[in-house]
């Protein structure tokens, strides 16, 4: 089957993003904004707390990352979507992995303008979030999945490694979990993809690190927004209604520049 009739078997099942000029949307990771604070929940406690690494060294998100984290699609806690990215995480690449490279290969296609905004010129390293749960990095469910288009494949290379006993919190900025594992990093402009962004804290941990080992720029772009459900009492959210308009792979949230 061609990429293209794969990816239309699937569109149906994407969720869209909707614009970051909504007031509904979170400023930084483009989920749904909580009603307390100008950004959703978790990035408040993200880009918002300070995160004390010993008595006398304090850390925080670089504010170059803040403007520089864009979804693909928007999946929904529970529905289809959400299920394949489940599965695909639990092992069954063959069945899911095709999906996540489809995917990836046809948004990148459609943005390379875009992206190249983002990091000030075109990237010139493509790298993935490290494992925590102990996987080499060909080993990885993502790097195993993109690995399979071509295009992806190409450009895909190591970088990081997360430090057996180290961790990342739920809401905590820790790039000192991450170490240099792979090729050179002084000033090459990172492209950095992920599954799946939650709360974004391994994400942004592993932005950080390629930072510290010198990449110039650093853009964050997640082949899925997870948000859950529960997170509404009313079904009729702006930001629900939006995630059901007809997922269109050319739709780019970021159209304008975000606060820092």
């Amino acid at each position: 089957m061609k990429a293209s009739e794969l990816f239309e078997r699937y569109r149906s099942a994407f969720g869209t993003v909707p614009p970051a000029a909504q007031a509904y949307v979170c400023h930084y990771c483009l989920g749904p904004q909580d009603p307390n604070f100008a950004q959703c929940a978790g990035c408040h406690r993200l880009f918002h707390r300070v995160h004390q690494l010993s008595e006398h060294h304090w850390e925080s998100v670089p504010g170059e990352l803040r403007n520089s984290i864009v979804p693909m699609t928007a999946a929904l806690n529970p529905s289809p979507w959400y299920a394949y990215l489940l599965q695909y995480k639990r092992g069954y690449l063959d069945a899911y992995g095709p999906i996540m490279a489809v995917l990836a290969h046809t948004y990148l296609g459609q943005h390379e303008a875009q992206v190249a905004g983002l990091l000030g010129g075109e990237p010139t390293c493509v790298t993935v979030v490290p494992s925590k749960r102990g996987f080499g990095y060909a080993e990885q469910p993502l790097v195993r999945a993109l690995s399979r288009a071509p295009s992806l494949a190409r450009q895909l290379t190591q970088t990081l490694e997360f430090i057996p006993g180290a961790s990342v919190g739920r809401h905590q900025y820790n790039p000192a979990a991450f170490r240099r594992a792979g090729a050179a990093l002084k000033t090459r402009r990172v492209l950095l993809l992920e599954d799946a962004w939650v709360t974004g804290a391994t994400a942004t941990s592993t932005a950080g690190a390629l930072l510290r080992e010198g990449a110039a720029a650093v853009a964050i772009l997640s082949l899925a927004r997870v948000v859950d459900a529960g997170y509404w009492s009313d079904a009729n959210h702006p930001y629900r209604k939006a995630m059901a308009a007809p997922y269109d792979p050319d739709n780019w949230p970021r159209q304008d520049k975000q606060p820092d």
